[in-house]
């Protein structure tokens, strides 16, 4: 479900951006795009960051295109998506009406029922939501002056709060309500794929009870979230933090560096040193 949303968004930046009446026709909507209550789950001691990319989105009068390589533009790209989803659909209603190639009204005619569908609206909010929190660590990977202990550091921190979010209670604080709030801006209601005992082709992990949520919170967001996990762990893991620490060594550094990690590197680089006992 959160595979497919990527490659679903890619396609529909480009179809709208992909000339200049479908461009001009999205200029038309974005721009006075009333703003909806989508910046639900926030609380008195914490804003929810991805509240916080929507509430900045609200300003963009165009669509950026989704960019397949830097993945936080994925999040400023879906930002815009979710803070004006209205006005995107109307966009592609108008698009519809207006033109004259049958290919074009026959894509819009695809988007509007993608957009109009509950998996749709929830797996964009979730990939959303996840996302926004790796956002500062991809920025910070991908600046040319990247420090790399800073961004080591700053990628455990981000498994943290990642894992963090891995819970019922923010699933339904900050994926739920927000999802019932874009569904209920479009007129639709959510609901859940059709499940059956065996499926080859779809997620169907048994749940406590066969609600719509439940279904999206057990086959959706939970293994979205233990695949970001997987994969910062096996880019970041834990054990190289000594190979890392070997940069606080560098003349500009060493001021900053403290007994543990020299400790640590010593234990770290112990067989390479020219007075450590070699193992014949």
């Amino acid at each position: 479900m959160i595979r497919t949303v990527f490659d679903d968004v890619n396609q529909l930046t480009w179809f709208l951006g992909g000339s200049p009446k479908r461009t001009a026709i999205l200029k038309r909507h974005l721009p006075d795009a009333k703003q909806v209550d989508y910046l639900v789950g926030d609380t008195d001691d914490e804003k929810v960051e991805s509240n916080i990319n929507i509430a900045n989105a609200f300003s963009k009068s165009l669509l950026p295109k989704l960019c397949e390589t830097r993945w936080s533009a994925r999040v400023d790209t879906l930002s815009v998506i979710l803070a004006k989803y209205k006005a995107v659909l109307a966009s592609l209603e108008d698009v519809r009406k207006e033109s004259t190639a049958t290919e074009a009204r026959t894509k819009a005619t695809a988007f509007i029922h993608m957009m109009e569908k509950s998996t749709f609206v929830v797996a964009i909010v979730i990939a959303h939501h996840i996302l926004s929190y790796t956002k500062p660590l991809s920025l910070a990977l991908q600046n040319a002056k990247c420090d790399v202990f800073k961004a080591f550091t700053g990628a455990q921190t981000c498994k943290k709060v990642v894992a963090a979010q891995r819970s019922d209670e923010v699933f339904n604080r900050c994926i739920w309500m927000k999802a019932a709030a874009i569904a209920e801006s479009i007129d639709i209601e959510l609901g859940k794929p059709r499940t059956v005992g065996r499926m080859r082709h779809r997620a169907n992990a048994a749940f406590s009870d066969d609600s719509v949520h439940g279904y999206y919170r057990v086959n959706a967001y939970f293994p979205f979230v233990d695949h970001c996990l997987n994969e910062l762990n096996e880019r970041f893991p834990e054990q190289t933090r000594p190979s890392f620490l070997a940069f606080q060594l560098l003349p500009c550094r060493l001021q900053n560096i403290t007994e543990e990690e020299i400790a640590d590197i010593q234990v770290r680089y112990e067989e390479d040193m020219p007075d450590s006992p070699r193992v014949c």
